[in-house]
């Protein structure tokens, strides 16, 4: 009896000495939490590709299983993908048999399952009379929340974000693809330095009109040569700027506002075109001095001319009379 049971403590003994021979995984049992529950899923043939490093593959059966006893046993071999069934962390056994000799060793390892950083949407507002450029370091706080070991970056598309190719160069000074009213909204990557998990995050950049605009608005605000479908606008530009806006709707409309797209005009006069026949527009002009310093609005109301039937279109030709 104590003959027995000294081959089989050499026995496992053996197999515990020959699991320092194979690899301790750590690259394929580490994965990112998508949505911080603690639960991912492992694929075990990469883990179990890892484990054998430079060995040959054909040389060796391997199995994962969730208690040393299944693993010593044989019994109830995990399927891959395997979802772990503790959160963050959690112990699995790997059994090694050697084909040609049969030896079994068995190699614990743990799943890991890293959180990812939160990425909270972000604003930055800027006065459209006094903006010179975005800082977008100043929001890195708001998205770091104290977190130590967290870097963050700037991109102009999610897609860069992902990647984590291009960034913004110079983040603290940034300018924007588009001007005022029509910012896009940039992205930004706060990884985690040590598990290299990140998130993707929206940055909204929005301008405001805080009042104060050094930009004179256009005068003489004047509508001619209107026809069915086209109006020429005419107006004066002071201090020799010629560059202008023009927001064009239906009258009644609400007055524009930095979110409403307007027409970008070299000079006066601009003909409009594409308006429909008898109808009356809200017509508002603004001097565009520079992408960051614009006027406040002037507006005038013109109506297109009436509509003209056309040629082979049915006419109302009925007539009231006296009897």
């Amino acid at each position: 009896m104590k003959k027995s049971l000294l081959i089989l403590a050499l026995f496992f003994t053996t197999s515990i000495l020959l699991a320092q021979n194979f690899n301790q995984p750590s690259l394929y049992n580490t994965v990112c939490d998508d949505n911080n529950d603690g639960f991912a899923s492992f694929y075990l043939e990469e883990i179990s590709f890892e484990i054998l490093a430079n060995l040959n593959s054909q040389s060796y059966v391997i199995t994962h299983h969730e208690t040393l006893t299944e693993a010593q046993n044989a019994v109830n071999a995990l399927s891959s993908p395997y979802f772990n069934i503790n959160p963050t962390t959690q112990s699995v056994y790997a059994r090694i048999v050697t084909i040609g000799s049969g030896q079994v060793t068995i190699l614990q390892y743990n799943l890991n399952v890293n959180p990812i950083p939160v990425a909270p949407i972000q604003t930055i507002t800027a006065c459209s009379n006094t903006f010179q450029c975005w800082d977008l370091t100043s929001v890195v706080a708001s998205i770091t929340q104290g977190m130590s070991g967290l870097s963050v970056s700037f991109y102009e598309t999610p897609v860069n974000a992902q990647a984590g190719i291009n960034p913004i160069v110079n983040p603290s000074c940034y300018f924007s693809v588009t001007l005022p009213a029509n910012q896009l909204p940039v992205f930004y990557r706060a990884e985690n330095v040590v598990t290299g998990c990140f998130s993707v995050g929206i940055i909204e950049l929005i301008t405001i009109d805080c009042g104060g605009s050094t930009c004179s608005p256009p005068t003489n605000l004047a509508t001619t040569a209107i026809t069915e479908t086209t109006a020429t606008l005419a107006w004066t530009n002071s201090d020799s700027i010629t560059q202008s806006s023009i927001y064009i709707a239906p009258a009644g409309s609400p007055p524009p506002t930095n979110d409403n797209a307007a027409i970008f005009a070299q000079g006066s006069p601009y003909t409009v075109v594409g308006l429909n026949c008898g109808t009356q527009y809200d017509v508002y002009i603004r001097t565009y001095c520079n992408s960051v310093n614009l006027s406040s609005w002037v507006q005038t109301t013109f109506s297109t001319l009436a509509c003209v039937p056309q040629p082979g279109q049915p006419v109302d030709l009925r007539q009231c009379v006296n009897d």
